[in-house]
């Protein structure tokens, strides 16, 4: 029976719009009562300047550009605590035009077996194409590299685009990346009283578990195929 195991989980959640960099700084998230005051005074700073603020506050990586905030953690225990903070960053900042919006998960699986490893490979990026159309091509000179699959949810409200990343990182390990974009524009097309932060409080749960069980259900239907 094939054997593998997730060996690394994170989550983040990516917000285009208009932003100030500046005022994220430790003391802005332990003013608003964000996160703890001990934990902001130990934060580690990159940089905190008008164009980009880039730190790391216990569980808490963000980076934010003028058109782009990403608050990120690698600590799965903290998942809900991320949506948490983002939701309460965004009623703070209610005024801060907004675009788009992604919620997604990267995920690492570690493959007992080479064999297995392979097969995620040979499944998702057949090499008889390459081998037949490059002359002199053999089969241990080509191989998945990055693998980029988009799924559209038209009948879904909000709709949405699943952007599912694949690539080896090393041996016997594949990273899988799962982005659940989301157009403000003809979300509030639809529903002119659409709210990030409901919906966030609302689907977050569901999407997080989707995006998990989307990866795991492709690999097992993968290693399960004669």
């Amino acid at each position: 029976m094939s054997q593998f195991n997730l060996v690394k989980d994170s989550a983040n959640i990516v917000i285009t719009g208009n932003f100030n960099p500046s005022i994220f700084h430790p003391l802005w998230f332990s003013k608003h009562n964000l996160l703890p005051e001990r934990h902001c005074d130990a934060a580690d700073i990159e940089v905190i300047h008008k164009e980009v603020a880039h730190m790391k506050i216990d569980w808490l990586n963000l980076q934010v550009t003028h058109d782009r905030a990403m608050f990120s953690t690698s600590d799965a225990t903290q998942f809900e605590q991320l949506r948490d903070l983002v939701v309460s960053v965004l009623n703070i900042l209610d005024e801060t035009p907004l675009t788009q919006f992604g919620v997604n998960r990267e995920m690492e699986f570690k493959f007992e077996e080479t064999s297995d490893w392979h097969k995620i490979g040979h499944t998702l990026a057949p090499k008889e194409v390459w081998m037949n159309s490059i002359a002199d091509t053999k089969e241990k000179d080509c191989g998945l590299n990055k693998l980029v699959i988009q799924i559209r949810h038209d009948t879904d409200f909000p709709a949405t685009i699943m952007n599912l990343t694949i690539s080896p990182t090393k041996m016997n390990h594949v990273h899988f990346g799962v982005n659940n974009h989301f157009e403000l524009k003809g979300i509030l097309d639809k529903d002119p009283e659409f709210d990030i932060s409901t919906f966030m409080q609302e689907h977050w749960e569901s999407i997080i578990l989707k995006s998990h069980d989307t990866v795991l259900n492709a690999v097992i239907h993968i290693l399960s195929e004669d």
